[in-house]
C-alpha cells in the first residue's frame, strides 16, 4: 500500500463520517372525531353554538413535515400551510 492508497482510504472514511442525512418533505394529517371533541367540550363546559363549532376542532389538520430517512426523526415545519417560527420535533 502506498501513500496515495492511504490518502484515498482516509478520504473515504472521512466521507462516511460527514455524510449528510437525507431529508424528505411530506404532508401529514391529524384527525380527531366529533365524538371525542364533544367529550372534551363537555369537560370544558361548552354548550350550544360554542359546542357545535368546537366539535370540528382538529377534524382534519395538515402539517408540513421533514423526515430524516436515516433516523426517522420528524419535524413539523408548517401548520395548515402557515410556516412555524421553528421546526417542532414531533416524535
Amino acid at each position: 500500500m502506498n501513500e496515495s492508497d492511504d490518502f484515498d482510504d482516509m478520504m473515504l472514511r472521512l466521507g462516511e463520517n460527514t455524510k449528510k442525512p437525507k431529508i424528505v418533505k411530506t404532508k401529514l394529517y391529524l384527525h380527531s372525531s366529533k365524538e371525542s371533541m364533544a367529550d372534551n367540550g363537555d369537560e370544558l363546559g361548552l354548550e350550544g353554538e360554542a359546542m357545535d363549532r368546537f366539535i370540528y376542532t382538529f377534524y382534519e389538520v395538515v402539517f408540513d413535515v421533514e423526515v430524516d430517512t436515516e433516523t426517522g426523526e420528524a419535524y413539523a415545519t408548517a401548520l395548515e400551510g402557515m410556516p412555524l417560527k421553528e421546526k417542532v420535533p414531533i416524535n
